[in-house]
């Protein structure tokens, strides 16, 4: 594995580590510790396949509205990143549930806006209860802007692919 580390200073991003397996090409995201040997776990910028993407931790602030979604697009402005991966953990509970518009009002912000959105994390139970839900990740899932995606390799491939 290879570390590439942040430089603060040139890139305006938060601290991060990155370790690239060169076998498999699979990007690792790893928080840095600081001194007092803590770990930062704060969001992350990467380069994936010369898209920037800001990774949001799985801890923080809920997307429950479209509201909600101006502190998300914020902080991908301030990262100067084009695309948010978003954990599934960060979703509000009526994220999932089309009946609420929530989903479909914050996917059309993040479009108007012209920043890419990965929901990264496993929704097959919610799937499994919605054929609805599970249409609307089929259609979405064929586009080039809003994604569903497993984990952050699924979301490399898709980046991969999109060219």
């Amino acid at each position: 594995m290879e570390d590439i580390n942040n430089d603060n200073q040139n890139n305006k991003c938060k601290p991060y580590r990155v370790r690239c397996c060169r076998e498999t090409q699979a990007l690792h995201f790893c928080a840095l510790q600081n001194s007092t040997g803590s770990q930062n776990m704060a969001d992350i910028v990467t380069v994936i396949h010369g898209v920037r993407v800001l990774v949001f931790d799985q801890d923080g602030p809920k997307l429950a509205s479209e509201r909600d979604a101006n502190d998300f697009l914020s902080a991908v402005w301030g990262e100067e990143a084009t695309l948010a991966a978003i954990p599934v953990a960060r979703l509000g509970t009526d994220f999932l549930q089309l009946k609420t518009r929530i989903a479909g009002e914050v996917m059309q912000k993040f479009v108007n806006y012209q920043i890419r959105l990965a929901i990264v994390g496993d929704i097959s139970a919610w799937i499994k209860q919605s054929a609805a839900l599970r249409d609307f990740v089929y259609e979405t899932n064929r586009g080039k802007n809003l994604w569903f995606v497993r984990d952050l390799t699924e979301l490399e491939q898709r980046l991969a692919k999109a060219g």
